[in-house]
């Protein structure tokens, strides 16, 4: 026969068994959502096609049914992280107002999840500029802080671990359709291309150097190239029952 006990203290963080008894503990939330739902750790997010005002009733209801079951289970919901997004190309639609505990969610134009900014028209132009900004920055970091470095195998290390992979990050979710999004991404690895020239030789290239040339000399692939090996890998993956998407 089973007893339910309370326990006296919490699960220590870092232990070895913390993990899977939150994953016992915060799995059974998905079963009292009705609709799709993701949930990735602590981080839940529930969706529907709002088209009427009882699909706002469905998307509160849900909310209702979230909140009541965290309060019974002592764990408090933070209101202000909580937030509503609407998705859609048309220029006018249904918004719902949705609460917890009488306070009305923020509704957002664009957020951040799991590294990737979606917005309001699923444009990736955001998240391009930000990827791009963001690896520049870092490879002026290195730039300035490993002035001494020649090596050919260190540099391409440091360029392959943190920054290229900045630049194909969840590249499945952000294809983009713009040549310009293409070039200005590949802007980012001629930057470091130029830096490696440097190194080798006292001048600054010329600005009619072919991309081309830079490639080859350095043997690296342009991006858009692995880009499409991703998505063939991706399609082969899954075609293949090898991953569940």
């Amino acid at each position: 026969q089973s007893i339910a006990i309370i326990p006296t203290s919490s699960v220590p963080r870092g232990s070895n068994l913390g993990p899977l008894l939150f994953l016992s503990f915060i799995n059974y939330i998905a079963f009292i959502i009705i609709g799709e739902k993701l949930l990735f750790v602590d981080d839940l997010k529930f969706f529907c096609s709002v088209t009427s005002s009882e699909d706002c009733q469905k998307l509160q209801s849900n909310i209702n049914l979230i909140y009541n079951w965290c309060r019974t289970n002592h764990l408090y919901l933070n209101i202000l992280e909580c937030n509503v997004i609407t998705f859609t190309k048309k220029k006018t639609f249904i918004t719902c107002d949705c609460y917890i505990e009488q306070v009305i969610l923020s509704r957002h134009c664009e957020v951040r999840d799991l590294g990737i900014l979606f917005v309001v028209q699923f444009s990736f132009s955001s998240q391009i500029n930000n990827t791009v900004n963001s690896a520049l920055k870092t490879l002026d970091f290195i730039h300035k802080n490993c002035k001494d470095f020649h090596d050919e195998y260190c540099l391409n290390k440091l360029y392959y671990t943190i920054i290229r992979y900045k630049l194909e990050y969840c590249c499945l979710k952000w294809k983009f359709i713009y040549l310009y999004h293409k070039n200005l991404i590949e802007s980012a690895q001629r930057h470091f291309l130029n830096m490696y020239l440097i190194k080798e030789n006292p001048s600054y290239p010329p600005r009619s150097v072919s991309q081309q040339l830079l490639l080859k000399e350095f043997n690296v692939m342009e991006l858009d190239t692995h880009r499409i090996i991703i998505y063939i890998t991706f399609l082969y993956n899954l075609i293949n029952n090898k991953i569940d998407c």
